[in-house]
């Protein structure tokens, strides 16, 4: 069974938006501020080992709009996303073959 993340009004109860994973692991990282969500998705396809990050905008009320980030390349270790403490930025860092890598994402950016 794949896993599944949704998101709920509280205390009204009503479900607000969901996403299906086919993955191996989630792991969820919540913006100190805790108006977002990334969650690092581990899968597997074809035999190899793939990482995207999903992020989650909870600040839009009725609905939670969603952004994927898909690392094309072969990835050795990944360590983890760090949020900028107060802004809308986080970084997500990894280690590849040849050199450790990190990338900042804007959430601010038109989608």
């Amino acid at each position: 069974m794949d896993p599944r993340v949704g998101f709920m009004n509280i205390p009204s109860r009503q479900v607000i938006g969901f996403k299906d994973f086919n993955s191996k692991k989630l792991t969820f990282r919540v913006h100190p501020t805790n108006n977002y969500v990334g969650i690092i998705n581990e899968y597997e396809k074809k035999g190899k080992k793939l990482y995207a990050v999903e992020l989650f905008d909870l600040t839009g009320g009725d609905n939670v709009p969603h952004q994927q980030i898909y690392l094309h390349r072969e990835i050795l270790e990944f360590f983890d996303v760090f949020w900028e403490p107060n802004g809308r930025m986080l970084s997500i860092l990894t280690q590849s073959k040849k050199e450790s890598q990190s990338g900042l994402i804007n959430l601010d950016a038109k989608r």
